[in-house]
């Protein structure tokens, strides 16, 4: 069956118990509401549009921007791949391969249903998206590449069609757009479907409200405000606007007060801080709850630290070189951050098990060291000490997924000033 995905302009939809959006008020200002009447996508156009749950499963995303609503459900399944391995931790040299020019963000799912996961990557300076097919043994087939918008930057991973394979949300900052690009079935996309006037600098996917459909969560880091793109069964026909902190950038939803609606979390590049969304079980949110974390926290992501069965939160604080880790009380509130320190300008963290303990751990690329630092996970919702192992230079993000099919966790770093993505393999063996 064939959905007209109509994407409009300028339609509002309250959302948020927080700010009026139109227009933004000042400083301080408590005015309710929460419409925003914000030009969005151009129609008409006829695509596919909607999720099969069912295929989310085999998808592993990377903060600030992929499919964010997988990451709990991936972070616990790519933990318990690695609980029967004895490991020794850390990771092997790197292997290389070149994609476009200035890779940004990277993403992994298994594009033409081999069973292997492959790879995704924006590249901010060329406009494109790269793909690279996994051989099976943890090896990438050359690039393959698809245009975007002018710079490139978030994405994310859906079954936007449900056709049981995972398809491309991408966000181009420079263009003020987001496209869609269907997977057909081959391991290669279709052209993208484009909207306008949407200023991207993180995505997160999923059903907010549980009808079925999966909707958008897009941080818009020039307006300090999350927009929430609701997919009405195969229409986008409305958008709100959630204030944030300043500058939100890094976003991931998870369900953190454990009532089967999937809140977000926000990270405040400008604002040292983050904002939580909870989700009033409609599809809606509450107004932004706000926790302190270190300068510049451009990435956020969720992983049960302490083994309690309630989402954590770790934040990669860029300018301060630390990891914030701030700790759910079980009803979606935390608690006063923990930091701890890492290599230099850390812009992107991933969490799993890369040490086959059953605790989750913390990989951090560090975009000023050119490395990783791998926090070890106490199961406590303590960390132990850093240990480092290099990439190439410039790695702006880090994802996790198990390439080469022995069971372990390896990673993935896009090297912005190589102009090549780094796969780093597990020693586990």
């Amino acid at each position: 069956m064939r959905l007209n995905l109509v994407l409009t302009l300028g339609l509002t939809l309250a959302a948020c118990g927080s700010r009026s959006t139109t227009p933004k008020p000042d400083a301080g200002s408590e005015d309710a509401g929460a419409t925003a009447d914000i030009p969005l996508l151009d129609a008409p156009v006829d695509v596919l549009l909607s999720t099969a749950p069912d295929s989310r499963r085999d998808l592993l995303q990377s903060s600030p921007d992929a499919g964010a609503d997988l990451r709990s459900d991936l972070s616990r399944e790519a933990a318990a791949s690695s609980r029967d391995a004895t490991c020794t931790g850390g990771f092997a040299p790197q292997v290389t391969y070149a994609v476009g020019t200035a890779p940004s963000r990277v993403v992994v799912g298994d594009w033409n249903a081999d069973g292997h996961l492959d790879l995704a990557v924006t590249n901010h300076a060329s406009g494109s998206i790269s793909t690279l097919v996994n051989a099976g043994d943890g090896t990438f087939a050359p690039q393959v590449t698809y245009p975007t918008g002018t710079y490139p930057g978030a994405l994310a991973v859906g079954d936007f069609n449900r056709d049981g394979l995972p398809d491309l949300a991408v966000a181009s900052y420079g263009a003020n757009t987001i496209a869609v690009l269907s997977n057909d079935g081959t391991g290669l996309f279709g052209a993208p479907v484009t909207s306008s006037n949407i200023q991207g600098a993180g995505i997160a996917v999923g059903d907010f409200s549980r009808d079925g459909f999966p909707d958008l969560a897009v941080t818009y880091n020039v307006l300090d405000y999350v927009a929430i793109i609701p997919n009405q069964q195969g229409y986008f026909l409305n958008l709100a606007a959630c204030f944030t902190g300043d500058g939100p950038y890094g976003i991931v939803a998870a369900d953190l007060d454990g009532d089967g609606f999937l809140d977000l979390i926000a990270s405040n590049s400008n604002a040292a801080s983050i904002s939580v969304l909870l989700n009033d079980r409609t599809g809606k949110f509450a107004a932004a709850a706000t926790y302190q974390v270190g300068a510049t926290p451009n990435a956020v992501n969720v992983g049960d630290f302490n083994g309690d069965g309630h989402p954590d939160l770790a934040v990669a604080n860029t300018d301060a070189n630390t990891v914030s880790v701030l700790l759910n009380a079980g009803n979606g509130t935390f608690g006063a951050q923990v930091t701890y320190p890492v290599g230099s300008l850390p812009n992107s963290l991933v969490v799993g098990d890369f040490n086959g303990d059953s605790a989750a751990d913390l990989a951090v690329a560090n975009q000023g060291g050119n490395s990783i630092s791998l926090l070890p996970g106490n199961g406590d919702g303590t960390f132990g000490a850093q240990s480092v192992y290099a990439t190439g230079r410039g790695p702006e993000t880090i994802a996790a997924g198990d390439f080469d099919g022995d069971g372990h966790l390896d990673v993935v770093v896009t090297n912005q000033s190589d102009n090549a993505i780094g796969i780093l393999l597990a020693r586990c063996k």
